[in-house]
């Protein structure tokens, strides 16, 4: 369920010394008034970045949204507690480079960008078919970008972790997942964190004061997966001098991506099966998939697989199914993968599985049980997954998040986080064909309330891809340049259109 768009981790001693070294700043620089800049080095090294960079940390005060209790108010004026937020700043090496910055939303909720900003210059990485055109660069040389961790996430102080909670894209893994994050809840509010400050309200005001201190008029956003989420609340809250916004795989605030999420993993993975029928290649090797897997989903439903000692639920299937969709290489090698799997070969279930759980819960919580579950229904959820093996298989994990976020104090829901968003800054939203928790059904109804809105939905695409994607990124260069220009998508259907299935 969750929307997410995040890298590879550094080294965990580079990650700690970062956090250690901000919670002794906050704690010795709350007397100091906020918001402030305070520049410094780099939570985590940028040698391989080939830019120049600039880092230090955004202080700002906690209390945020007028939904504080009066509780909260006095204890934050008595304390002036703050928040400590970790910014990167890549700047810009043309001749001539332009003065409204971009700045990069990160994905999660409880994702971060920080430490994985110079995998972002890194290319080679990126898994691409045979033929595929190069890459433009994704960080452009003409503005600087800003990357920072959101409030309560990655190397910021709070950080709002629940480290033995294993909570997946599909939800939380075990009934025993539900009773750790109400006692991670009585822990972190016991250390004095106001919980119903950590939201994409209060970020939105984060970046506010991010504009001021750091004394640009103008900016444009860049949000991908939750970062789309976070970038919209921009546009409602927070739009003084915003320029453009881009939105890479869509999350607007009226979507109901835990309520809808079984529907829609089913269908993504039955879309994939059926690209896979109708290539030639693909339907010799592994015709015949979709029957065989939901035939499978009902199976491990009433009797759990047991393979070489070791269990396998439905769930943690239907667990894998989400993942391995919202990747490009995990999507094209799905006929194959899930074809081992059905016969007995658990090694990439194995593998997801021991490395399933990514996110810091406590911030995802906060953003979930505030601004999305109070405006779904569990009731609603389980009846549209109706009698289909494949959507009942990842009810049981959502379903987690009503229990979790029932126990999950962060103060009253805003009625206006289910309310599309107007806006006259030009948004450009592209949304990916492949894609469960940001579907492009989220995004043909919000348009409507962008008079500058533009939906591009690429074909044969997952989660995120502009990490991937040589057209999509030269249009995003190419709005970023001109936003009020017609977008040129005409390469969009030589580069993406097939689904290029990896059958090895």
């Amino acid at each position: 369920m969750i929307r997410r768009f995040i890298l590879a981790s550094l080294a965990c001693s580079a990650a700690l010394a970062a956090t250690t070294a901000a919670q002794g700043q906050t704690s010795r620089q709350t007397a100091l008034p906020v918001p402030r800049f305070e520049p410094g080095p780099c939570a985590v090294t940028m040698s391989a970045v080939p830019r120049p960079v600039q880092c230090g940390t955004l202080v700002v005060a906690e209390t945020r949204t007028p939904q504080a209790s009066a509780r909260a108010a006095r204890r934050q004026q008595a304390s002036q507690r703050t928040v400590a937020i970790p910014v990167v700043i890549v700047k810009a090496t043309a001749p001539d480079p332009k003065p409204d910055p971009v700045i990069f939303l990160h994905g999660g909720p409880g994702g971060s960008v920080v430490a994985n900003v110079p995998f972002l210059f890194d290319d080679s990485r990126v898994v691409r078919p045979p033929g595929a055109p190069p890459l433009p660069a994704f960080v452009t040389e003409d503005r600087d970008w800003i990357f920072f961790d959101q409030r309560g996430a990655g190397l910021g102080q709070p950080r709002l972790d629940c480290g033995e909670v294993q909570l997946t894209d599909s939800g939380l893994v075990s009934d025993a997942d539900v009773a750790l994050t109400d006692a991670c809840h009585q822990r972190l509010a016991a250390a004095g964190i106001d919980l119903s400050q950590y939201n994409a309200q209060a970020v939105a005001a984060d970046v506010a004061d991010m504009r001021r201190v750091l004394g640009f008029d103008r900016f444009n956003l860049f949000g991908v997966s939750y970062g789309s989420r976070i970038a919209f609340a921009i546009q409602r809250y927070a739009p003084q001098g915003l320029r453009a916004a881009i939105h890479d795989a869509p999350y607007p605030p009226e979507a109901k991506g835990t309520q809808d999420l079984p529907v829609l993993v089913a269908r993504e993975v039955r879309e994939v099966l059926a690209k896979c029928e109708a290539d030639a290649a693909c339907r010799a090797r592994f015709g015949g998939l979709e029957p065989r897997l939901t035939a499978a989903a009902a199976a491990w439903a009433a009797s759990p697989k047991v393979v070489d000692g070791k269990t396998y639920t439905v769930e943690d299937l239907a667990s894998f199914l989400l993942d391995a969709t919202y990747s490009w290489a995990g999507t094209r090698s799905l006929p194959a993968t899930l074809t081992a799997i059905l016969d007995g070969d658990m090694t990439a279930l194995d593998a997801y599985m021991a490395d399933r759980s990514s996110y810091d819960e406590g911030q995802n919580l906060t953003h979930f049980c505030k601004e999305e579950l109070p405006f779904e229904n569990e009731a609603a959820m389980r009846a549209a997954a109706g009698d289909d093996p494949l959507a009942r298989a990842i009810v049981t994990t959502a379903a987690r998040y009503f229990q979790a976020c029932r126990a999950w104090q962060v103060g009253p829901a805003d009625p206006r986080e289910i309310e599309p968003v107007r806006s006259d800054v030009p948004t450009l939203m592209i949304a990916s064909q492949i894609d469960a928790g940001c579907p492009v059904d989220n995004v043909v109804g919000s348009v409507r309330f962008l008079s500058r809105g533009t939906v591009i939905e690429v074909p044969n695409a997952t989660h995120g891809i502009s990490r991937r994607s040589a057209c999509v990124r030269g249009m995003i260069h190419r709005f970023l340049a001109e936003p009020t220009a017609t977008v040129d998508r005409s390469c969009i259907a030589t580069e993406h259109a097939t689904l290029p299935f990896i059958l090895d």
